[in-house]
């Protein structure tokens, strides 16, 4: 299962009880605490990785890249 909003971690938590394997995604750091704490060792593998773009670099409209 792919859930590219996981929210508190409701799909996650109904694909680890029924066995299958699942992604979550949230951008959102406080959503990743309770899908933690929700899920506990119900995961193999869990990276966190907050990305914040508010510091990131304007794109440059002039560029062939921006189109």
């Amino acid at each position: 299962m792919l859930d590219f909003f996981a929210g508190s971690g409701t799909t996650g938590a109904v694909a680890a009880k029924l066995g299958r394997r699942f992604i979550m995604v949230d951008n959102n750091p406080e959503a990743w605490e309770v899908i933690q704490n929700r899920l506990g060792n119900a995961t193999l593998a869990l990276s966190v990785e907050y990305l914040d773009f508010s510091k990131a670099e304007q794109i440059d409209q002039t560029s062939p890249l921006s189109a």
